[in-house]
């Protein structure tokens, strides 16, 4: 590192990384062993490239002249393009491992006036990427996160699937990447409670909202970690109850041949009855178990959403649900009182009939960097509308209460900034966070959370939810709430706006 320890993630690496940088397969003391990386400082150059580096080409967007790829003064090197690029070089460099290691990638890194012009696509990434027989495996690549404009410590973590991984830096659209102090090390199992801490240090979104003084509460757990660090069962037990504080439904542990642990897990009361439901329905239908679709009195359209499937046969025949309950009728329900999540490209299928114009419905952005302040800028999420002979102009509702959660919420998101839509209940849980994988020895996965997410109006969601406009605090028999949207319809239907 250039620069002084300052911030949590740094001050965790101080007490926990030992020696720092090491020869070509040395052990450095911290449990991690470094990968033969070449000239990694990316300072000596020969014939316009680094020194042991490939330059490819990525992409092309044109007939125009390649990127350029020039040294950065100090060490470093950068990928440089503009709108009248037309072929995107990469740099790249293949490192042998074996399949199975826990492999990180740390470098510094940050990209400078980015943005997409004409044909461009939308890349910018340094990470790891496996090599197969036909070349990179870009679907398994494992980036190093949001980058900043200031140069940024970064790290990506990623299990080996192939006996070889390319470090590459990549940008095919308008701007400047920059990258330096490049290593790739194999995370030993004495290491891991290691990597996991420095990589929840920089990554982690929510420690502020969470109470938790991460390097204190790790400097706590780490002797019982490292001592069952060769056990996956007993190191799985040492997590849950270390990330447990943490109390985020957005956290949890994955192990081969062992039940997925989720270290919070709290209960949560629906408001919602599916099986009184189910009976109150003309021409019903359950969508395997994840939905249940069918006509309320009145022939209002109803679905009650339990989970949004990734894309797949599952997702489309929930979306084939919906579009068959909705085809006819003068007003839909949308039930997500029990949607517990999924995925938000399904969420976006089922909102979009409701939409006639592209329209902003949350922000999104990523923590990346040492301090518990270094977040990437925010990213506006835009649900695009259906086309037009798909739409649906009738009034809508839909029913919300805490155990709508994840993508459940992103969902909910997509529907309340419509104008033909009516929130109707009590607040969602306020928890969407899109968690990925941390890559741990001994086949381990500890899923943590990368976003914070604001609602279209700048509330944030984390702790809040997705406040409905008509509050229905009651539940129990009778379905208070969904007495309710049915007098909003009956009120929309005539022309009167609810109260």
């Amino acid at each position: 590192m250039r620069r002084e320890a300052r911030s949590l993630a740094l001050a965790v690496l101080a007490c926990f990384a030992g020696a720092g940088r090491v020869a070509g397969g040395e052990a450095s003391g911290d449990g991690s062993t470094a990968i033969g990386l070449a000239h990694g400082d990316l300072a000596a150059w020969e014939g316009g490239a680094p020194v042991g580096w490939r330059v490819e080409v990525g992409a092309r967007s044109g007939d125009g002249p390649p990127s350029s790829l020039v040294p950065v003064e100090g060490g470093g090197a950068a990928l440089v393009g503009d709108a009248a690029t037309g072929t995107w070089r990469l740099l790249a460099q293949t490192v042998a491992v074996a399949p199975g290691d826990v492999v990180r990638l740390r470098c510094e890194a940050r990209a400078l006036g980015v943005k997409r012009e004409g044909a461009q696509r939308e890349n910018l990434y340094v990470g790891l990427v496996p090599r197969v027989p036909a070349g990179p495996d870009l679907a398994a690549l494992r980036p190093v996160g949001a980058l900043r404009e200031a140069f940024t410590p970064c790290e990506a973590l990623a299990r080996a699937t192939t006996p070889a991984l390319d470090v590459m830096a990549f940008l095919s659209t308008t701007g400047r990447l920059e990258v330096r102090d490049v290593r790739v090390e194999r995370i030993d199992p004495a290491g891991a409670f290691d990597a996991l801490v420095a990589h929840a240090a920089r990554t982690y979104p929510f420690f502020a909202e969470r109470g938790v003084d991460w390097a204190a509460h790790a400097a706590a757990f780490r002797a019982r970690a490292v001592a069952a660090a060769d056990d996956a069962a007993a190191f799985s037990g040492v997590l849950a109850s270390f990330l447990a504080p943490l109390r985020d439904v957005h956290v949890w542990i994955d192990r081969p041949g062992a039940a997925r642990v989720a270290p919070f897990s709290p209960m949560v009361e629906t408001g919602f009855d599916a099986k009184a439901t189910f009976a109150r329905l003309a021409d019903r239908a359950q969508v395997g178990r994840i939905a249940i679709a069918g006509r309320l009195e009145g022939g209002i359209a109803y679905l009650a959403i339990g989970a949004l499937p990734s894309p797949g046969a599952d997702a489309d025949a929930l979306v084939a649900a919906h579009d068959r309950v909705r085809a006819g009728a003068s007003a839909m329900v949308l039930d997500l009182r029990p949607c517990t999540g999924g995925n938000e490209t399904t969420a976006g299928r089922l909102a979009a009939p409701y939409a006639t114009a592209p329209v902003v419905y949350a922000r999104r952005r990523v923590r990346n960097g040492p301090a518990a302040d270094d977040f990437a800028p925010w990213v506006d999420a835009v649900l695009a509308p259906a086309a037009e002979a798909d739409r649906f102009a009738g009034p809508v509702v839909v029913l919300l209460g805490p155990a709508c959660v994840s993508s459940g919420e992103g969902l909910a998101q997509m529907l309340e900034v419509l104008p033909t839509v009516t929130t109707v209940g009590r607040p969602t849980r306020g928890s969407s966070a899109n968690p990925a994988p941390v890559p741990l020895p001994h086949g381990i996965d500890v899923w943590l959370p990368r976003w914070q997410n604001q609602r279209a109006n700048g509330e944030a969601l984390e702790g809040k939810g997705v406040a409905p406009k008509v509050v229905v605090e009651a539940t129990g028999p009778g379905d208070p709430a969904l007495e309710r949207a049915l007098e909003v319809l009956r009120t929309r239907r005539a022309g009167t706006p609810p109260k």
